[in-house]
């Protein structure tokens, strides 16, 4: 794997919008919990998603449904500028009035319906979005890709309060084991139905999510200076090499890496 930490950089905007310059990088097969929204600003990408490789050109506008594999490289050590934004699965939800995000068998066809909501997202990406035009951008968008389905998925508010009480409370518990019967008892949900409907409404599993909060709270440690190996015992990791598995996994880098692009962009 490439990573000129010298000259690639990430950039934090408000609402979870990121800009990342890419130069010769490689990011490896990973996935994230929420949905990604991106715009190539400039160069290209290449994108591998459920095993078929995209060129991404500039001026092209990708939505990953979460969960999902992908990994994504530029070619030929050339430089890219890419605008992503990171939309929370619950969120899109309570906009669309509960509709799941279809599966997307190829990229091409979110490629091709999504260009329109890149401006209003982008344009101003140093300010904050106004939340009832980002809400009503956001049921746009889902209801829109939704349209590429021949079914349409509705999941049911009491259902869905349920299982974010149950997200919440294992993100406020991340360094204690994990008990699934414990959970469901404490949250009046049947195991099996935790586990099953997890996906459907945040992305991942149960224990990808669990996985993929650690993670979220380690590149925060990570970026106060907290050793590598001092983060993954915080979190209940064996050791370093589990750990960075883990972080690849959800990341698409080691923590080594993250580390050095949070210190190139200080």
């Amino acid at each position: 794997m490439k990573l000129d930490v010298k000259q690639s950089w990430i950039k934090n905007f408000p609402n979870r919008r990121f800009q990342i310059r890419l130069v010769g990088s490689d990011f490896e097969p990973h996935q994230r919990e929420f949905h990604i929204f991106a715009l190539i600003k400039q160069g290209q990408i290449k994108l591998r998603y459920r095993e078929r490789n995209y060129i991404i050109n500039q001026g092209d506008t990708i939505l990953i449904p979460a969960g999902e594999i992908h990994s994504y490289s530029t070619p030929n050590n050339s430089n890219s500028t890419v605008w992503f934004h990171y939309i929370d699965t619950v969120e899109a939800l309570n906009a669309s009035g509960h509709l799941l995000l279809p599966e997307l068998e190829t990229i091409l066809s979110s490629k091709s319906h999504t260009l329109s909501f890149a401006e209003p997202l982008f344009e101003s990406i140093e300010q904050p979005l106004e939340p009832c035009s980002y809400r009503q951008w956001l049921k746009n968008l889902v209801e829109t890709v939704s349209n590429l389905d021949k079914e349409k998925y509705i999941l049911e508010e009491t259902e869905i309060h349920s299982f974010i009480e149950a997200k919440q409370y294992i993100q406020d518990h991340l360094e204690e084991p994990f008990c699934l019967e414990a959970i469901s008892e404490r949250f009046s949900i049947n195991k099996w139905q935790l586990s099953r409907q997890f996906k459907p409404i945040f992305g991942v599993t149960l224990f990808q999510h669990i996985h993929a909060s650690r993670m979220v709270l380690a590149k925060e440690l990570l970026t106060q200076q907290h050793s590598i190996t001092d983060v993954a015992l915080s979190l209940g990791y064996s050791d370093q090499s589990h750990f960075t598995r883990f972080f690849k996994r959800f990341v698409g880098i080691s923590p080594k890496k993250w580390v050095q692009l949070v210190e190139n962009n200080e």
